[in-house]
């Protein structure tokens, strides 16, 4: 529980800050590393990586730095989404090459937009929308979505950006909340579909 008090009562994304959740998130029981992967890789029923583009996020609990994983680095698919979902106290911190590693969303982004500035045009899947975005989130300031979606729109990037649209709960790791949420997910891309057909074409 400290782990996951100290990422939810962090108001800043201060390397400092980072280092706290970091180090908080290495000294909390957990299922183990191993599991967690293992688990991860029966739900995705990947065994490689779907593409060299796909990028995928998460913190050194040490640094505070944000790693990028990709293809090239040689880490094993599941072991980067892994170290992506590891949110702290939940989830064990994932080895990825020498860093031992968390959820990406401890950076202070959950979209990392940064990292497609450029593009043509991008469909931005985001947890959090207007309702959340005003409001401080962990490491996340208020508007700080907005922002980052400004600064990609501002590179010359269409955005097409799209939120859940039942109420966020303030625990997102209640898992008695998980059926509805799939339920809502599976009606919202039935609802959103031609919206993204139309902006993908």
């Amino acid at each position: 529980m400290h782990a996951l008090d100290t990422f939810r009562a962090a108001r800043d994304c201060h390397p400092e800050t980072l280092r706290a959740i970091g180090f908080a998130a290495l000294a909390a029981h957990t299922p183990s590393r191993e599991s967690t992967a293992r688990n991860l890789g029966l739900l995705l029923r990947m065994r490689r990586w779907p593409s060299s583009r796909l990028h995928i996020t998460c913190v050194d609990t040490y640094t505070g730095e944000r790693c990028v994983v990709t293809q090239a680095t040689g880490v094993h698919i599941t072991r980067a989404v892994a170290a992506s979902s590891a949110v702290p106290g939940i989830f064990a911190p994932q080895q990825i090459r020498d860093r031992r590693c968390m959820d990406g969303g401890v950076s202070g982004t959950g979209v990392h937009l940064d990292l497609i500035a450029g593009a043509e045009r991008a469909l931005v899947i985001s947890l959090l929308g207007a309702t959340r975005d005003d409001i401080p989130w962990g490491t996340m300031a208020p508007g700080d979505i907005e922002r980052e979606q400004e600064s990609l729109t501002a590179c010359g990037t269409r955005v097409l950006r799209l939120c859940p649209r039942m109420p966020i709960p303030e625990d997102l790791m209640d898992p008695g909340l998980a059926a509805e949420a799939v339920t809502h997910g599976a009606r919202q891309a039935d609802d959103d579909a031609d919206a993204i057909r139309s902006f993908w074409a």
